[in-house]
């Protein structure tokens, strides 16, 4: 984003989104647009975004090629000292040209700092699209738990799916931290 005013900020970018339990074999879109930030300090983010995009999709065994607006929020909230944060993001999507087609993303949830850079995140994840692919639901519901590991600004959250291949991925960053110290810790002590 960049901001030209004080609140005012045009932004640019990319997406891509894959499905395939939604018969989604690719979305690419990228577009450009405004927004307001409506507040940024310690304890909350709250901005709003309307962004002109171009939509090359494969939907169905489908290739489609549309324009689209496209509608944004963005909210976090610090809570509990700033141990934990709520968050609630959407977009909403209405095709203008191309495939008539409408769609929904939202994720609402929480996130709890457990110790340094490991957090605990629940969120509530919901996608609706009005022309889903034949024999598709319109809306996906998807509830997930999961840990996370924030390492250089990088965030890791697996679904309950994968819990067992994410413990390994998360012993494995711990152990990696572990030895990182003990190194720093040996090396103070020969300098001392």
């Amino acid at each position: 984003s960049w901001f030209f005013a004080d609140r005012w900020f045009l932004s640019g970018g990319i997406e891509y989104k894959r499905d395939p339990i939604r018969d989604l074999r690719y979305r690419y879109s990228p577009g450009a647009g405004i927004g307001f930030r409506f507040y940024e300090d310690a304890d909350r983010h709250f901005e709003v975004s309307l962004s002109a995009i171009g939509v090359r999709e494969k939907i169905g065994g489908v290739t489609n090629e549309s324009a689209a607006a496209r509608w944004g929020l963005r909210y976090e909230r610090d809570l509990l000292g700033g141990d934990m944060e709520f968050f609630h993001n959407h977009r909403l999507w209405s095709y203008v040209t191309g495939r008539r087609n409408m769609v929904a993303d939202t994720t609402t949830g929480f996130r709890w700092d457990v110790w340094r850079d490991i957090y605990f995140n629940v969120q509530l994840d919901w996608d609706w699209e009005s022309e889903p692919a034949p024999g598709n639901e319109q809306e996906d519901l998807t509830f997930a738990v999961g840990i996370g590991v924030d390492a250089r600004r990088v965030v890791l959250l697996h679904r309950v799916t994968n819990f067992f291949e994410f413990c390994k991925l998360l012993g494995d960053k711990v152990n990696e931290y572990l030895g990182e110290r003990k190194r720093r810790l040996d090396h103070r002590a020969v300098s001392d």
